[in-house]
C-alpha cells in the first residue's frame, strides 16, 4: 500500500495541464517547472486532482487493517496455543512453538506459484478473477482460520486444569503413608490407599473457600499420627492434603503449564522426611544413555540445560526457590516441618533427583550432591508434577503426583489453520501489492 502511494505521488507530480488559470509564480511551482523543463506544469491543480485519484485507491484498502490484525495473531494467539500442545514429533525430536512461524513463511512461498499457475487459471474458466475478488475471498479465508483454531482449542482445553466454581477450591489428597485413609469433608468421603493420590478433578473435594473441617480415619490397624479432625483455611483455587508419617498439611497447587516454549514440564518437590526441617536445596541432573545404570553418576554443573536446582538461600536481595514451609497437624509431639519447593520448568529427557548442598548461584566449586534414589524420564510436554520425599531422609520413600495432564494435542494440528491463513495472505497481501502498483502506473 505504501508503495502504491509513492508511485501515485510520482505520477501526479509529473502530470501537466495546458490550460492554467491559477497563479503559478509561487516558489514550489517555479521549482517544478525548472525541474521538468515544462513551463505549463501547474502543481497546485494537478495535486488536487491526483489526491482525489489517490483517495479512490486508498478506499479499496480500508479493510486491510482488519486482515492484518487477524494475520498478526500468528505471533501471539497461535503461539500461546502452541505452548499448550504436544510438540514432540518422534522420540526426542521436537517442533517448538516459535518454529511454526517458519512453517507459515514456507507455505506462503509455496502457495504463490500454486495459486498463480494452477488455481487462478482454473477458477477463471468459471468466473472472472479480479484483484478485488481475490482480496474479498482472502478476507473470508482468513476468518475461517480462526474457526479452525477454535475447534483445536476446545480439544486443548481438555488437558488444562478446570476452573472451580467462584468461591470454591479443588482439593486433592496425596497419601504417602503406610495406611489407607477415609477423608471426609462436607458430606463427601474420599478413600485413599497408601502410596496413592487423587489425580482426577471430578474425584477431588470441591470446598468452599474459608475455614473447612476435614475428618481422617485410618482403614486398618497401623501407626496413625493424623488427628481425627483438622481445620484448614482454604484461600486458593487448587490445593492438596499431604499425608505422611509425620502428619498432615495443606498446601496450594500450582496448575499453570510451562510457557517457556522449550517443550518442558513443571516439577515441584516436597521434602517431608524425618529431619526436623530440611535446610539445603535440591537438584535435577540429566542422565544420558551411558550413565543410565550408573548410581555414582553426578551432575554437570556447568551446563544449565543438564542441571536444574532449587535452593533455600540466595543473596539477600533475591527470592529463594521455596514455595513455603508447613507445620504438620499430628497427634505426636515433633518440631518437623515440610519444605515445598517451587515448580521448575524442566526440559525433556531422563533426570535424577539429588539433595544439593551449596549455592550454585554463588559458585559451583564447592557444591556437593547426594542421590535420593529417584530417576524418571519425561518426553511429553505441559505436565505439572509433584515429587514427594518422605520417611527416612537418607533413603526416602518417593512418590510422584501429577496435578495437570500432559499436553495431549499434537502441534501438527496447527497446520490446517496455518495453511488457511497462508492462503489468505497470498490472496490479500500479494494481490494487494500487485494491484496497488498496477493502478499507480495507470494514474
Amino acid at each position: 500500500m505504501y508503495g502504491s502511494a509513492k508511485l501515485l505521488s510520482i505520477s501526479v507530480w509529473n502530470s501537466g495541464c495546458s490550460h492554467v488559470n491559477i497563479d503559478c509564480t509561487t516558489a514550489d511551482c517555479l521549482k517544478i517547472q525548472r525541474k521538468t523543463q515544462n513551463p505549463t506544469v501547474c502543481v497546485k491543480k494537478t495535486f488536487i486532482e491526483d489526491v482525489k485519484a489517490l483517495v479512490k485507491v486508498v478506499v479499496i484498502f480500508l479493510p486491510l487493517p482488519v486482515y492484518w490484525a487477524l494475520n498478526d495473531q500468528q505471533g501471539s494467539v497461535f503461539i500461546i496455543q502452541a505452548l499448550q500442545m504436544d510438540c514432540r514429533l518422534w522420540d526426542n525430536v521436537l517442533l517448538l512453538p516459535d518454529q511454526m512461524l517458519l512453517v507459515n513463511a514456507l507455505m506462503v512461498l509455496a502457495f504463490i506459484p500454486i495459486l498463480t499457475l494452477i488455481v487462478y487459471p482454473l477458477v477463471s474458466k468459471i468466473v472472472k478473477v479480479t484483484p478485488l475478488r481475490k482480496m474479498s475471498v482472502g478476507g473470508l479465508v482468513a476468518a475461517s482460520a480462526f474457526i479452525v483454531s477454535a475447534f483445536v482449542q476446545l480439544e486443548i482445553n481438555k488437558s488444562l486444569a478446570p476452573q472451580p466454581p467462584p468461591g470454591y477450591s479443588y482439593i486433592t489428597v496425596i497419601n504417602t503413608s503406610n495406611c489407607s485413609y477415609s477423608v471426609t469433608s462436607d458430606n463427601k468421603t474420599i478413600t485413599i490407599l497408601e502410596g496413592s493420590s487423587v489425580e482426577k478433578y471430578e474425584d477431588m473435594f470441591i470446598q468452599k473457600q474459608g475455614f473447612d473441617v476435614f475428618y481422617f480415619k485410618p482403614n486398618e490397624d497401623c501407626i496413625n499420627s493424623i488427628p481425627e479432625k483438622v481445620t484448614f483455611n482454604v484461600t486458593f483455587d487448587y490445593g492438596y492434603l499431604h499425608i505422611s508419617e509425620n502428619g498432615v498439611f495443606m498446601a496450594e497447587t500450582r496448575t499453570d503449564k510451562p510457557m517457556s516454549g522449550n517443550g518442558g514440564h513443571f516439577v515441584g518437590v516436597i521434602v517431608a522426611t524425618d529431619t526436623n526441617m530440611y535446610q539445603d536445596g535440591i537438584a535435577l541432573c540429566r542422565v544420558d544413555e551411558d550413565s543410565a545404570n550408573d548410581d555414582l553418576h553426578s551432575c554437570n554443573y556447568d551446563n544449565p540445560n543438564d542441571f536444574y536446582y532449587s535452593t533455600q538461600y540466595y543473596d539477600e536481595d533475591e527470592k529463594n526457590d521455596v514455595e513455603d514451609v508447613y507445620d504438620y497437624h499430628t497427634t505426636t509431639s515433633n518440631d518437623k516441618k515440610a519444605v515445598v519447593f517451587k515448580n521448575k520448568d524442566i526440559k525433556p529427557g531422563s533426570w535424577r533427583l539429588y539433595y544439593l548442598n551449596g549455592n550454585p548461584k554463588t559458585s559451583t566449586k564447592n557444591l556437593t550432591v547426594k542421590y535420593t534414589g529417584y530417576q524418571y524420564t519425561q518426553y511429553r510436554q505441559g505436565g505439572v508434577f509433584i515429587v514427594s520425599l518422605t520417611g527416612e531422609h537418607t533413603n526416602p520413600n518417593i512418590m510422584l503426583h501429577q496435578t495437570v495432564p500432559n499436553n495431549g494435542v499434537s502441534l501438527l494440528w496447527q497446520i490446517p489453520q496455518l495453511t488457511i491463513i497462508s492462503i489468505a495472505e497470498v490472496l490479500i497481501s500479494v494481490t494487494g501489492w500487485e494491484f496497488a502498483y498496477n493502478e499507480a502506473l495507470l494514474l
